[in-house]
């Protein structure tokens, strides 16, 4: 008998041990803290989450309309037409006498097309969308400027990559494929993340700076007596 009792006390106390103040169990209050914490988690991580989606998306959508549609119009081949052009007239500043036919650009030492691929939109369209579609809480002339900006740039580094392209061509043809697809094609992956996460740094403390204006505006001014000076020598 003196066991049993011994048990029921025992027992009891670990009852009230997991009992919480306010009658709330500790197991169940840490459940509901996990829980909480795991909510506000995601609710910090939405704006994130939500970019990813929408730029997933957008990409997706942007790369079936440019292959199945875009890439095949008249309007592509022209702006192609137009790389050409410029091009072989850079090259033909460097003292190379080069003929443009459309997208052929041909001279006595080597001969060059531009074909797909070779166009920078697929990465002045990613670079565009990251920045339209970022969780920085900024103007659109804070958007639409470094946009215009970061797209004239990445079309002027294609320019680059076609007259390097014709130079290798002509004095170095055996590493002609290595810098068209390894080191070109690279360039224009990792150039427009480089773009965006430059401007995406630049938006964030324009943000906070945007804050700090704000919280200083909405601070009261200090009255005529909290600028009085105060002495504290006795009199």
């Amino acid at each position: 008998m003196g066991k049993g009792r011994k048990k029921d006390r025992d027992r009891s106390k670990q009852r009230e041990s997991e009992v919480a103040p306010g009658g709330r169990s500790r197991r169940g209050g840490r459940t509901e803290g996990e829980a909480e914490a795991r909510a506000s988690w995601l609710s910090s991580k939405r704006p994130v989450l939500r970019f990813v989606l929408v730029f997933g998306a957008v990409v997706v959508a942007f790369n079936a309309l440019f292959w199945l549609w875009l890439s095949k119009t008249d309007v592509f081949y022209s702006y192609l037409n137009v790389n050409a052009a410029i091009s072989g007239w850079i090259i033909g500043l460097f003292g190379d006498d080069v003929t443009v036919a459309g997208r052929a650009i041909a001279s006595s030492r080597f001969n060059l097309n531009v074909e797909k691929g070779c166009d920078a939109i697929q990465a002045s369209a990613f670079f565009a969308i990251g920045i339209l579609a970022a969780p920085v809480r900024v103007s659109w002339g804070r958007r639409l400027v470094p946009l215009v900006l970061g797209t004239l740039c990445l079309l002027v580094v294609n320019l680059a990559r076609i007259v390097t392209l014709y130079y290798i061509g002509v004095h170095w043809p055996k590493a002609f494929d290595t810098m068209h697809i390894d080191v070109w094609q690279a360039v224009f992956v990792f150039l427009p993340l480089i773009l965006w996460l430059g401007w995406v740094r630049w938006a964030i403390r324009a943000e906070h700076s945007a804050e700090d204006e704000s919280g200083d505006e909405d601070r009261p001014a200090p009255s005529a007596d909290d600028r009085r000076p105060t002495s504290d020598a006795a009199t």
